[in-house]
């Protein structure tokens, strides 16, 4: 079985004080004696993301566990997700106090001269898009043409480097392998829990959480991106992470028979449900932020695509089940409890369906989610079945991981030293050689392993 969390210790063995870089946004701050390591947000605008504030929070708190010292959280003068100021962390004082934390933000700001070196960094980021899109718009001799791709280079390097200075990649996998002891300050989580029963979502039942990823999140924005990777197909699309929630319907209803109440979030725009033992917190008018966080503590496991709660469930050390995944590495969970599900991906081009293998290749790395190469086809009802009883199976029964989840582990590392150079590939890279404790989907998996010609064998997850 697989252990919850020990809030009273906390043990990362792939981690030392000496050697751990400062997290993106994070910085390091004294005040006499003492040491506090104030989270702020690693790049202007970062933080008006629920996903982004989550992990860079969960990495600061475990940095500041690992080092002894306290936090505080200065977010952005537009913050729109308070809720987070309401987290304590096991070991960690929390600096909540408006005149210390003033200080803190200007002790902060004077690690970064004052701030001046980030100021330019929106201007860089627009400049290396305008000059890209002038590639594509204009027939430039191939001198010019290699001269203004060296610049906008140049412009992306000075912005990455602005954004984590001590390097690495932006995701700190090894220091957030082990779940640090986060919860709701006491005021905060009797609040929630008041919000809860209101709702009927009893105390008494275990909860699972669930959130299918819809267009309305950015409805206004949502076209296609093409700042990453490359506009021969048309560019990324966020759209080809969405899926519909109907195709959850099957393992919702073994959760409620086997006496679980489902909670689903997300955004009002997203399609209502109505179905015993479904708690659509999503559309009620009840919903906010705090209740949302409320229900992730509390929650067996959450399933959700590659969105926002991907990334606050390391914060909440909720167990996690991935579905309708199109990046292998950078879905790949980094905890034991966490799988990892792929769309169906079919290559427009040739008609093929991709095979894992495919998914290695720094072709696809390249142009993943770009709907105009690639079709992604959602887990069907039954897929997603098959991956809910594969997580109820890992929680209840510790199941080892089988010779086909590790190899593929491994693959997946090697994978990453190839297309190391991708900016992408990079951000959500294994750090420093880890990529993660958690597995890819025996549904997908085994079939994939047994195509080899090698034998089965279960083999203890890798430590």
């Amino acid at each position: 079985m697989v252990q919850p969390p020990d809030t009273e210790s906390w043990v990362n063995p792939l981690v030392d004080a000496g050697d751990e870089p400062v997290p993106p946004g994070a910085r390091v701050v004294s005040i006499g004696r003492r040491r506090v390591v104030v989270v702020r947000e690693s790049h202007p605008g970062r933080w008006s993301y629920f996903g982004h504030v989550a992990l860079e929070l969960v990495q600061g708190l475990a940095y500041a566990r690992l080092i002894g010292a306290s936090a505080a959280v200065c977010p952005p003068r537009r913050f729109a997700h308070p809720a987070y100021l309401d987290v304590d962390c096991d070991g960690v004082p929390i600096v909540r106090a408006r005149p210390a934390l003033a200080l803190l933000r200007a002790r902060s700001a004077r690690v970064d001269l004052g701030g001046l070196r980030t100021a330019g960094d929106p201007v860089r980021k627009r400049g290396a898009q305008d000059l890209r899109a002038y590639v594509r718009r204009h027939d430039l001799p191939k001198p010019v043409r290699t001269h203004v791709r060296e610049v906008i280079d140049r412009l992306d390097r000075k912005r990455r480097r602005r954004e984590d200075p001590d390097g690495g990649p932006y995701w700190r996998r090894r220091l957030i392998a082990e779940p640090v002891g986060t919860r709701l300050t006491p005021a905060a989580e009797r609040r929630a829990a008041e919000w809860a029963a209101a709702l009927d979502i009893p105390p008494d039942r275990p909860i699972v959480t669930v959130h299918a990823r819809e267009r309305g999140y950015k409805l206004a924005s949502d076209g296609r991106d093409t700042y990453r990777g490359k506009a021969a197909y048309g560019g990324m699309d966020e759209a080809t992470r969405n899926a519909w929630i109907e195709t959850y319907f099957p393992a919702l209803d073994l959760l409620v028979e086997q006496g679980y109440t489902v909670v689903r979030f997300g955004d009002a725009t997203m399609t209502p449900v109505r179905r015993p033992g479904v708690v659509d917190l999503a559309t009620s008018p009840r919903r906010s932020a705090l209740l949302e966080l409320y229900c992730l503590f509390h929650s067996r496991f959450l399933i959700t695509g590659e969105s926002s709660p991907h990334s606050v469930c390391h914060l909440t050390n909720t167990p996690l089940l991935t579905v309708n995944g199109t990046d292998p590495i950078g879905a790949y969970p980094p905890r034991r409890d966490g799988i990892l599900m792929m769309k169906t991906v079919v290559d427009r081009e040739t008609g093929k369906t991709l095979t894992l293998d495919d998914f290695l290749s720094e072709e696809y790395q390249t142009y993943k989610r770009h709907p105009g190469r690639y079709e992604y086809l959602q887990n069907t009802p039954d897929e997603i079945l098959a991956a809910v009883q594969e997580m109820l199976d890992l929680l209840d029964r510790g199941t080892p991981d089988t010779a086909g989840q590790t190899r593929y582990r491994e693959r997946l590392v090697q994978a990453y030293e190839a297309s190391s150079h991708l900016h992408y590939v990079a951000k959500f890279a294994p750090d420093r050689g880890f990529l993660g404790y958690g597995r890819f989907a025996r549904y997908q998996v085994d079939p994939w392993y047994a195509s080899l010609g090698e034998e089965r064998e279960p083999v203890e997850a890798a430590s």
